[in-house]
């Protein structure tokens, strides 16, 4: 059985966007002048609103895989 997020739509189909927008909210909240672990929650807190089944524990892994183990030329640059 597929897993739906809250609008029925299968969270499989979210993933890729998710991630996107997941690190994009990571970055500009970096670029902003925002600390790195206060970022690192909110796209943790934003992963968890696409997927409300996830338990923040869960979250917060997934999230510093995709946050953390980026290569260095897909690092936005901080000011």
């Amino acid at each position: 059985m597929t897993s739906r997020n809250r609008t029925g739509t299968p969270v499989v189909e979210l993933m890729p966007r998710c991630r996107g927008a997941v690190i994009r909210a990571y970055d500009n909240l970096r670029n902003a002048g925002m600390n790195d672990r206060h970022a690192f929650l909110a796209a943790a807190r934003l992963y968890r609103t696409h997927h409300p089944e996830a338990d923040m524990k869960s979250a917060r892994c997934l999230v510093a895989g995709w946050i953390y183990d980026r290569p260095q030329d897909a690092v936005a640059t901080r000011h």
